[in-house]
C-alpha cells in the first residue's frame, strides 16, 4: 500500500510540474510578444518574429529561429537564443548569461565588400553548413554593487573552423541604478550630462581581448599566396619577414614596444595559435587618474610610459 502511495505522489508531482511547465511557456509567449511589439513600436527594427520560445525546468529561457530584419532590409536568423543564469529577484540583474547558436539569412549572406574580389564573403560562405554559418556566441554579465558597483562582462565569438574572438573586461564604480534612471529622463541634454559624470568616475582594473586561430589565418594566407603568384609557405614566410622589419620605421621611443610586437605577432603567423592583448592599468584603473597622465606622455612622445601606465601585456602561445 505505501509503495502505490508513493507511486501516486511521484505521478501527481510530475502531472504539477507539467502543468506548471505547459502554464509558464504559454505566459513567456505573450511576455515575449508584448516585448517584441514594444522594441517594433520603437522604430529599431522592421520585423522581429520566432518560431517557439520555452522554459526549461532549469530555467533556461530557449528562442528558437528568431528572426531580424533590420530597417534597412537586411535579414538574419538565430537558431538558437538561450537565457540562463538570469537573476529574477532584482530590477537589475546580478547575473545572466546569453548564448546564440547558428547564424543564417533568409535573403542570402549578403555581400560584404563594395567591390571584387569578395574575399570575406566567400570564406564566410564556405564555412556554412546546410546554409548555417556555425557560430557561437556567448556572454556572460555580472553585477555586484556591493563590490564598488563592479561589472564584469566576458564575451566569446567561436566561428567553427575559422577561430574564436574571447572579449573580457571589469568596469566600476558606475551604479547601472543611476545609468538606467539618466536614460529614463525626461530631459535629454541634462541626462546626458549626468550620464558623462557618472562614467567620468569609472575605473576600468582590466580588460582584454585574444584571438585564437583556427583555420582562417591559413585560409587568408593561401588566398593571398595565389593573388601573389606565390607558394602559402613562400608568402608566409615573407609576411613574417616585413613584421619583423617593422621598428625600424617607428621611432626610438617606440622601438622596444614595437619590437617585442612584432615579435609576437610573427610567432602568432605561424598559425594555430591565440594572440592576446590585455591591460590591468595603474590606480586600479581610475579614469580620472589615468587621463592626464597618458595625455602628458603622449604629447611628449613617451609612449613606453603610457604602455607602463596601462601595464599592457601582449602574448602569442
Amino acid at each position: 500500500m505505501l509503495k502505490k502511495i508513493l507511486i501516486a505522489a511521484v505521478l501527481l508531482i510530475l502531472v504539477g510540474l507539467g502543468a506548471f511547465y505547459l502554464v509558464a511557456n504559454r505566459e513567456l509567449s505573450q511576455n515575449v510578444d508584448r516585448l517584441f511589439a514594444q522594441i517594433l513600436a520603437s522604430g529599431a527594427y522592421q520585423d522581429l518574429s520566432y518560431d517557439s520560445v520555452t522554459i526549461g525546468l532549469d530555467g533556461t529561457v530557449r528562442l528558437e529561429q528568431l528572426t531580424v530584419v533590420e530597417q534597412e532590409g537586411l535579414a538574419y536568423t538565430f537558431q538558437t537564443v538561450d537565457i540562463s543564469d538570469y537573476d529574477y529577484q532584482h530590477d537589475i540583474p546580478r547575473h545572466a548569461r546569453l548564448k546564440v547558436s547558428g547564424l543564417s539569412f533568409p535573403k542570402g549572406l549578403p555581400v560584404l565588400e563594395e567591390n571584387e574580389p569578395h574575399v570575406l564573403t566567400d570564406y564566410l560562405q564556405s564555412l556554412m553548413r546546410n546554409e548555417v554559418l556555425p557560430l557561437v556566441i556567448d556572454y556572460r554579465f555580472a553585477y555586484e554593487p556591493e563590490q564598488e558597483y563592479l561589472i564584469s562582462n566576458t564575451a566569446s565569438f567561436d566561428l567553427q573552423d575559422a577561430g574564436v574572438l574571447s572579449i573580457n573586461a571589469m568596469v566600476k564604480q558606475i551604479p547601472l541604478e543611476e545609468f538606467f534612471a539618466y536614460s529614463n529622463e525626461q530631459f535629454p541634454e541634462l541626462a546626458h550630462m549626468q550620464l558623462l559624470n557618472t562614467l567620468s568616475r569609472a575605473e576600468i582594473p582590466e580588460a582584454g581581448l585574444s584571438f585564437q586561430d583556427a583555420g582562417v589565418l591559413n585560409a587568408a594566407l593561401e588566398k593571398q599566396a595565389v593573388n601573389a603568384g606565390m607558394s602559402r609557405e613562400d608568402f608566409q614566410q615573407r609576411l613574417i619577414s616585413q613584421i619583423q622589419g617593422l621598428p625600424l620605421f617607428f621611432p626610438a621611443s617606440l622601438q622596444g614596444l614595437m619590437t617585442s610586437t612584432s615579435a609576437k605577432l610573427s610567432s602568432f603567423l605561424e598559425g594555430g595559435k591565440t594572440f592576446s592583448i590585455a591591460i590591468e592599468p595603474m590606480y586600479d584603473g581610475n579614469i580620472q587618474r589615468l587621463q592626464p597622465e597618458i595625455l602628458s606622455a603622449f604629447y611628449t612622445g613617451d609612449y613606453n610610459r603610457i604602455a607602463a601606465l596601462l601595464n599592457l601585456k601582449l602574448e602569442t602561445r
